[in-house]
This record gives structure tokens, sequence and C-alpha cells, in this order.
């Protein structure tokens, strides 16, 4: 077992020395302290053993085993250097400076001592310090890079740029042109708004590196801030013809064009950043939202869904190509081709609750409400605690007259209404509705004076609630003035016209009503089979039977009216 320790640890730290190794090593102005036999065997032993302990990461024991060894002998680094080195990992930077800067002061010419105390004097702020370890390392081993690249992040973090340029000019002379020092420098002009010298740095590098894009994007970006839009242009033409697939110089050479009135070039430009597979999908949609406003220009609208074509091509697999390719589409109003590119949302990505909205807006817009149910059904199985879902599943259901069904899930959705007194007023209001057909009437009335809590001047709202008040015979005062009200708001509502048409015959004012139902059919409801139908019933009151029975009869060929059409007609006589 002992056998197997002992290599071990020769493997572990093949690369440290034993004690009478480092008496070897030149210690600056201390006394060489002679230890017995004893006292050497005892120091090797505890510098191995904190080795292996320090290895096993037991850091507290590694450091009791390195204090001792300090104890016998406090003239070798060693120890001090292994010490500084915990700490540095326990990020106890106080302790493993203080130990660091004595493992130093007694090797200066150890060229892992110097570092460890730099680096740990940086950290500390101790930036002169830290500066003047680093310049002895750089004049000691030229050919270690990372001496001058962190020398030179000692000068910019004490705020001394020129220095720093300086110590990369160092580096630049022993390894030549390197696109890291060049590009370094550059930062350092371009914070110092130095923008000349900036571009200069680059000019070195790009006769250097004729063909590194990366560079001359950033000469050409160094061109622009300068306002040297020429020069960045011929850059820029210079980069797409060695890159073509780089999409962000086309749209540097798009803003170009078009700052200077080239809007065909510009275009051009911009399609081609557009089938660019490598410029982000992210930088081209703003692109396309712009152009939202823009559709009733037929040039703008050619462009918009010229690029919505591109961006697809671009990015099959990215759902947000063709959600945006779908909301260019449903403001243009084409809303069978909207619906086709939000269901390719879909097929990739169920998770956002907005393509599904939009999916339910544009079959709600056709009338379509057996697609809308069955959208929202779906809908609701990954988003079960969305309101808006819930309130169009409901108007689906109201649509197809299965009213039990619509009030169960309009009291669901409800609950899930939160801080939207637009959307609570729309569930009161469709709850109203369902409640009235199901001749649940207080419930219905309820309701109604809720919404008109949230809203009293919702007109809709006032329409409806005065129309069932109608119907019933109830309350018509009340509902007059509510419905006077609803056509105050809405003055050409052939529908709220008809209302207070029908209000003021329950009241018996027929000549008043006369005159509000030829507004009606005046304001768009010469087809409708309900206000005829309310046109034939007044004029028969103002003893105008004739062209009472032209009306019913006109009612009965454009639709549905009342139960009593039929009657009406057929007997030639007003039932109520």
């Amino acid at each position: 077992m002992k056998i197997k320790i002992l290599i071990l640890c020769s493997l572990i730290f093949s690369s440290e020395f034993t004690y009478s190794q480092w008496n070897k090593k030149s210690e600056k102005n201390k006394t060489k302290l002679v230890l017995s036999d004893g006292e050497r065997k005892k120091f090797d032993h505890n510098f191995f053993e904190a080795l292996k302990q320090k290895h096993l990461e037991n850091y507290e024991d590694a450091l009791v085993l390195f204090e001792k060894c300090i104890k016998i002998d406090p003239n070798v680094a060693a120890p001090l250097y292994e010490v500084a080195k915990i700490y540095k990992n326990l990020n106890q930077n106080n302790q493993a400076l203080e130990y660091s800067l004595k493992a130093h002061k007694l090797n200066e010419a150890n060229e892992t001592y110097a570092y460890l105390c730099a680096r740990l004097l940086s950290k500390q702020k101790k930036y002169q310090q830290a500066k003047e370890i680093y310049k002895s390392l750089t004049k000691t081993n030229k050919k270690s890079e990372i001496y001058f690249y962190e020398l030179a992040d000692v000068y910019i973090l004490s705020s001394d740029f020129k220095g720093a340029v300086k110590t990369y000019n160092e580096l630049e002379s022993i390894i030549g042109i390197n696109k890291m020092l060049s590009l370094q420098k550059h930062k350092i002009y371009m914070q110092t708004l130095d923008v000349e010298s900036a571009n200069n740095e680059l000019l070195i590098l790009a006769e250097e590196f004729p063909e590194d894009t990366d560079v001359l994007e950033i000469l050409a970006e160094g061109y622009l801030l300068n306002n040297e839009k020429e020069k960045a242009f011929e850059i820029f033409k210079k980069i797409s013809e060695l890159d073509k697939d780089n999409g962000r110089v086309y749209l540097m050479l798009y803003d170009y064009y078009k700052s200077i009135g080239e809007n065909e070039k510009a275009f051009k430009e911009l399609a081609r950043a557009f089938e660019s597979s490598s410029l982000s999908i992210d930088g081209k949609i703003p692109i396309l939202v712009s152009y939202l406003n823009l559709l009733q220009d037929s040039s703008y609208r050619a462009q918009a869904f010229y690029l919505c074509k591109k961006i697809v091509q671009a990015h099959p697999l990215d759902p947000k190509s063709y959600a945006v390719f779908g909301d260019l589409l449903y403001e243009d109003r084409q809303l069978d081709s909207a619906e086709v590119y939000y269901n390719e949302v879909l097929k990739i990505d169920k998770s956002k609750p907005q393509i599904w909205t939009q999916l339910i807006f544009v079959n709600a817009e056709r009338n379509e409400y057996d697609k809308v149910l069955n959208i929202t059904e779906e809908a609701l199985l990954y988003f079960p605690t969305n309101a808006v879902f819930y309130y169009f599943n409901g108007i689906s259901l109201l649509r197809k007259k299965e009213y039990t069904t619509s009030i169960n899930i309009f009291n669901q959705g409800i609950e899930y209404v939160f801080d939207n007194n637009i959307l609570l007023n729309e569930f009161y209001n469709s709850l109203a509705e369902c409640y009235n057909e199901t001749k649940e009437y207080e419930s219905s009335d309820s309701l109604f004076e809720l919404s008109l809590k949230i809203n009293p001047s919702n007109p809709t709202v006032l329409n409806n609630y005065s129309y069932y008040l109608s119907l019933r015979g109830v309350d018509l005062e009340k509902a007059k003035e509510m419905s006077f009200n609803s056509n105050l708001l809405e003055p050409n509502n052939g529908t709220f016209q008809d209302t207070y048409a029908w209000i003021l015959y329950k009241l018996q004012q027929y000549d008043e009503a006369l005159s509000w139902i030829l507004k009606a059919v005046e304001n768009g409801s010469s087809e409708s089979p309900v206000v005829l139908e309310h046109y034939g019933d007044i004029l028969y009151k103002l003893n105008r039977k004739n062209e009472a029975f032209e009306k019913w009869e006109q009612a009965k060929v454009i639709g549905e009216g009342s139960e009593l059409l039929e009657k009406k007609i057929r007997e030639k006589k007003l039932y109520e």
C-alpha cells in the first residue's frame, strides 16, 4: 500500500521540487538556512503530503501542512506559492496576494510566481505594481503573448489607453500584424473617439488580410461613424462580392441606396438580404412589420409579399416566417391565405397563443363559427386558462343555438378574466344574450346591467338590452332612453334605428316609429326580414294595410321573420 502511495505522489507531483532542489535555487538576499536531516525530511514529508491533500481538495489540511513547511524554513518560496494558489481558489484574494508577494520576493526570477503575483495584484486593483511585474515578464519571455495581453488589460483598467496601445505595438513588433491585436487597438481608439486612428488600424489589417470580411465590415462601419458613406459603400460592395450570403452587408447597401434616393437598387439589396439564411430572421421581421401600414400602396404591397416569400424560403423551419406572412395577409384582408400560413405555424409550434387567436379572428370574420369552435376546443387543450379562447368557444356555441352549453363555457371562461374590462364586458353581454334565449330574464337583465356599469356608453349593449325589453313589453320608457342613446352614439346604424322604431311602436307612437323605421331602411336594413316585418306592422297600425301586406311579403321572400309572419300574410291581419 505504501508503494502505491509513493507511486501516486511521484505521478501527481513530478513537477514539484524536493527541499534539496529548492535550496539550489537562488533566493535573493536571504541567508541560507541549514536544516538538519530530520528537519529536511520533515519538510519534504509535510510538503508532499500537503500537495496530496490539495489535489484531493482537502484545502484546510493542505494549508496546515504548508504552514508547517513555512515554519521549518520561511526562506523557501514554493510553500508560500502553493498557499497563495489555495487562497486564490477559495476566493480569499487578500490572503492569496499576501503569500504570493512573499513567494515572488523570495524568488523574483521564477516566472510562475511572478505571473500569479501580477494577476492577484491586478485583481486587487493594485495596477502600478501589477504593471511592473508584467513588464518584467514581457522582457524575460517575449514569446508568451499572454503577458502582453494582460499587461495591456491592466493599462486599460487603469485608464492608461496609450500604454495599452504601446504594449500591443510591442507585441506586434515580435509576432507581426495580428487580427486580434489590431482589433484590440481599434477598440481602444473607438473608445477614445479617435475614429481616424481606428480606421487606419483596420486599413493596415485589411491590406494584410484583404479577404477577411469581418475586418472589412468593421472598417466600413467605422467609415459610417465618420460620415464617410462613399468609402463605406465601396467596402460593402467588396464584401458582397467576397461573401455572397452576407445578409448584414446587403442591409447596409439597402440603407445606403435608400439614403440617396435609389429606391429600386435599395429594394434589390433588401431582397438579397431576405434571401440570405445567414441573416437572422429577427433582423428581417421588423422590416416586414413596417410594411403593415403601407399595403394600400400597390408598389409597397408587391414588395411586402415578395419579401414574405423570400423569408419563408430562407427560414422554412422557423414558425416566425409563416407568422409574419400570415399577419401581412390578414392585414391585406386575404383571410383564406392568412389561415393557411397561421396553420403552418401551428404545425411547427403550438405554444404561441397569439397564433391561435389570429386563426380564430380569421374564421370569425368569415362567419365560419364551426371552424372557430374546433380551433378553440383544441387551443383550450394547450391553454386551459385563456379567457379569449373560452369566449370564442362560447360565441361559436351561441351561434349554433346551443345556449345551455354556451352558458357553461362563458361561466368557466369568465373566471380567467383579469384586469380586462373590455373582455369582461363581452362575457357579460354574451351571457345576457344566452339567458335571454333560455328565457331566464332576471339573469339576462342583471348581466346587461353589470355590463353597463363597466361601460355605460356601449352602444351594442344599450341596443340589445332595450330591444329585448321591448320584445317582452317591459320597462319600455327605460328601453326607449337606452335605445335613443345608442343612436346618439352611432347615428347611422340601421339596426339601432329599427330597435328605436320598434320601442316607439310598442309605446303606440306610430308616426314617430314610421320615421325611424324609414331611417333604418335607408341605412342598410332594407334586406332585413325583421326590419321589413316591423315596417309592415307599423304601416298596419297607421291603417296603411295594403302597404303593410306588401312589406310582410317582402320579409317572407328575403328570409325568416317572426313566428307570426306566415299567419299575418295568410290572414291579412296583424298578430302580436
